[in-house]
């Protein structure tokens, strides 16, 4: 009899370590996403008397972001309330930099080492021409702007350090597919154009591929442009564009 008592104690001790883990592999499995509470337009929004408390609603707790899976993390960032804010500056760098200063969000994001190319995989299955053309000019825009920003999020060096070589032609070769598919002037204007330049520019500097450079601007040009990210530098724009032309060979 001894031995099927012990049998039982066996068994009974497995079930009991099932039942243990069970929930704790649901937990594991389970999709951690966010929703802003907060979004801009609601009554709750309308209540906020100043930017500090915007930026305060629009955090994600620190227990969340560390959970969330990379894919997850770039659709919250693509989806913060305040990311139009960056444009708001005269060099897209500052507004960079005051949105690494008040959302973790983005810089959970810059730590990330699957980032960059999860950014890239979703960035090559958008369509500029893929708009419907009877959405108003706002709807055209927001498309136009959800583009820029993944390209905004691309350029940054954080993220392109974390590329070989190859990855960067090939994301080279797929900026300047996207800027010929940007050719609708009502929808696209010279920022979203720029901002396909810096990730080039910052792209080049990093390869130290600023040769054959046009008589036209200087690499001292260049560089600034890569630290500044002054998107009215528009005069840079031919040059940068034959500049990748010429890396991607």
């Amino acid at each position: 009899m001894k031995p099927k008592i012990l049998k039982l104690s066996i068994m009974r001790k497995i079930i009991l370590l099932l039942l243990i883990a069970i929930p704790i592999i649901t937990f594991a499995q389970e999709k951690v996403t966010w929703d802003y509470p907060i979004k801009p337009g609601s009554e709750e929004w309308k209540k906020l008397k100043n930017n500090k408390q915007k930026v305060d609603a629009c955090q994600i707790p620190e227990d969340i972001l560390a959970q969330m899976k990379t894919t997850d993390l770039i659709e919250a960032c693509l989806n913060y309330p305040l990311l139009r804010d960056v444009m708001a500056f005269n060099f897209l760098q500052g507004g960079i930099n005051k949105l690494k200063e008040n959302f973790e969000g983005f810089n959970e994001l810059l730590i990330r080492d699957d980032a960059v190319k999860l950014l890239f995989v979703e960035y090559k299955m958008i369509k500029p021409n893929g708009f419907n053309k009877n959405w108003s000019l706002v709807q055209k825009g927001d498309y136009a702007f959800n583009i820029m920003a993944f390209e905004i999020f691309l350029s940054q060096k954080e993220l392109l350090n974390t590329l070989s070589k190859s990855e960067k032609k090939e994301l080279v070769q797929e900026l300047l597919k996207k800027l010929k598919e940007k050719n609708d002037p009502e929808v696209y204007g010279r920022l979203s154009q720029m901002t396909i330049g810096l990730c080039i520019v910052r792209i080049l500097e990093q390869e130290e591929s600023f040769g054959n450079i046009p008589t036209s601007v200087t690499k001292d040009d260049l560089k600034l442009f890569s630290e500044n990210a002054n998107l009215q530098n528009t005069h840079l724009f031919p040059s940068i564009i034959n500049m990748a032309e010429n890396y991607i060979k």
